[in-house]
């Protein structure tokens, strides 16, 4: 979700946004700034029109079944639209060292990505260090 729209600030500078939020908290925070926010589960969300872009920050480790919600982000976006992912990765020598568990590995990602056909420009970048 959007949260209390943080990223929204910093992407409003450049784009037309708006925000997806389950929790009333924060997206009552982001309403408060002037944001469209949209109160419901993916699968739920019905754009008025496909977007050009899709962010998740944080995100895609939350979800319970992965593969179907970029499904979903699959059927809001313009045929040759980005999906930008930004998450950790479980299987990373960092979250090792530190005892992370849960969240999910960029080979889940990847799999869940070409399930879903967004391999045209995939790339994953290890920004890892």
């Amino acid at each position: 979700g959007c949260s209390t729209g943080l990223f929204l600030d910093a992407a409003n500078k450049y784009y037309e946004v708006e925000g997806l939020e389950l929790s009333n908290w924060s997206s009552a925070l982001a309403k408060e700034k002037g944001y469209k926010i949209h109160n419901c589960l993916l699968a739920d969300f019905i754009p008025p029109e496909p977007y050009d872009m899709i962010t998740m920050r944080g995100v895609i480790e939350h979800l319970e079944y992965p593969d179907s919600e970029l499904k979903n982000i699959s059927r809001m976006l313009k045929k040759r639209g980005l999906v930008c992912l930004w998450t950790g990765d479980i299987s990373s020598i960092t979250a090792k060292i530190l005892g992370k568990s849960g969240g999910i590995s960029k080979a889940s990602i990847f799999k869940c990505l070409q399930k879903n056909q967004f391999c045209d420009c995939l790339k994953i970048m290890d920004l890892s260090y």
